[in-house]
């Protein structure tokens, strides 16, 4: 029976918890908030998300276990990093301070093989 925080995060509990499996997919979301502004075309952007893995983990909790699935994309929030973790130089009109580190690169990611250039990606401007 699944839970939700719309355009947020769904939960998928079992009907009996058997297991102590948790099974998280922080990444896969695909839901873009209306103030995401894009400068590039989806076409850019998207090959950030891991796209399908919720297909992967949906059986989680056919077997018991929980399975945690953000429901936005990690272009827009990453929830496996700092505020500060953000190359500026990939959203136009960045003003806060950045204390980017090697994960904060999004010329790092990447779909299969094909890597993402560094540029602007998103604006914070209107």
């Amino acid at each position: 029976m699944p839970q939700s925080i719309e355009n947020v995060l769904k939960i998928h509990r079992p009907t009996e918890l058997t297991s102590p499996l948790v099974v998280d997919s922080p990444h896969s979301g695909e839901i873009y908030p209306a103030d995401f502004r894009p400068c590039v075309p989806a076409s850019r952007y998207k090959c950030a998300e891991d796209r399908y893995v919720h297909e992967l983990f949906e059986k989680a909790a056919e077997t018991g276990g929980v399975y945690l699935e953000a429901l936005f994309p990690r272009i827009y929030i990453d929830p496996n990093r700092r505020a500060d973790n953000i190359d500026p130089a990939v959203i136009k009109g960045w003003t806060r301070e950045a204390k980017p580190d090697f994960r904060s690169d999004l010329a790092k990611a990447s779909s299969g093989q094909k890597r993402l250039p560094a540029v602007a990606l998103f604006t914070t401007e209107s």
